[in-house]
């Protein structure tokens, strides 16, 4: 291979993973969450980060956004622990994660409007 081809190809990864970002910034996956919330590990955050601007999250969404990346990703019932634990820690704060059979799992309009107003919140402080 010649030097200009690798660069070239090295140009087209870099788009390539640029491109990756922004559907995943468009999925959801990296919203900023406030920290009255609680804490949350990096995939239980992105996973919030997806209930929080979609609608509904399938599991099949879920997977992608927390593990397209890998060639070999764990068994999606993974998706499960990560919604328990968030159940756990929102629960605290008096939110919950509905189950829409045979859709997926969502956040209440109410529960993101909070999640809303509490990231303003804190933006203004």
């Amino acid at each position: 291979m010649t030097e200009a081809l690798i660069e070239d190809l090295r140009e087209q990864i870099a788009e390539k993973d640029e491109r990756i970002r922004q559907l995943l910034d468009e999925l959801g996956a990296k919203q900023p969450l406030p920290r009255g919330l609680g804490r949350f590990s990096p995939r239980e955050a992105e996973l919030l980060g997806l209930l929080v601007k979609r609608d509904i999250v399938s599991r099949e969404t879920a997977m992608v956004v927390l593990y397209g990346d890998r060639n070999a990703p764990p068994d999606d019932k993974v998706i499960d622990v990560y919604l328990h634990h968030l159940r756990k820690k929102l629960a605290l704060v008096g939110m919950t994660i509905e189950k829409r059979s045979g859709q997926g799992w969502l956040l209440s309009a109410a529960d993101k409007a909070i999640i809303a107003a509490m990231r303003d919140q804190e933006r203004r402080t």
